[in-house]
């Protein structure tokens, strides 16, 4: 019976001492040989202030004269008269009507030249870099990897820099 216990013991003590092992992950180091920047063409908006010249209307004003002031006044008093058929009326259509006769009536007496500006973008082409293409040596051996950092040559870093930076 001990014979059958003896086994099953050996291997749970074993099996307990391998769960208490902790692992440490083993960091790789290379030597940088030679590293070099990959370029990608982006597109920048610039603004540009664009000008050119109008002719842009010139608007005079001309006041009635006092026929049109006395014409209005007598179709506002025939106006006020209908509706109110009573001399207030009358009296208050008169001075509406010449009021608005008075107003100042606006015209296009001519043009004139004018610069008128505005802005403008224009797409300029602009080169950047993106990423860079380094190559390490390790015992002896060379490879390649694409990294968005940039690493010094000659420097010795650890293998997971290449995704993390420094």
């Amino acid at each position: 019976m001990i014979k059958n216990i003896l086994p099953a013991v050996v291997i749970s003590l074993a099996l307990s001492g391998c769960s208490q092992a902790q692992t440490y992950p083993t960091l790789t180091f290379v030597r940088i040989h030679h590293v070099q920047p990959n370029y990608a063409v982006a597109y920048k908006s610039i603004p540009h202030t664009q000008c050119y010249n109008v002719n842009a209307p010139v608007h005079s004003y001309s006041n009635s004269g006092s026929g049109d002031v006395f014409t209005g006044m007598v179709m506002g008093g025939i106006v006020g008269n209908a509706i109110g058929k009573n001399s207030k009326s009358t009296a208050l259509g008169a001075i509406i009507g010449g009021l608005i006769a008075a107003e100042p009536t606006s015209y296009v007496s001519g043009t004139r030249l004018e610069q008128q500006c505005e802005t403008v973008y224009v797409q300029q082409a602009q080169e950047i870099i993106d990423g860079y293409t380094v190559t390490y040596i390790h015992n002896n051996i060379s490879g390649v990897v694409y990294t968005p950092f940039y690493f010094q040559p000659g420097e010795l870093v650890s293998m997971n820099q290449f995704t993390t930076g420094r």
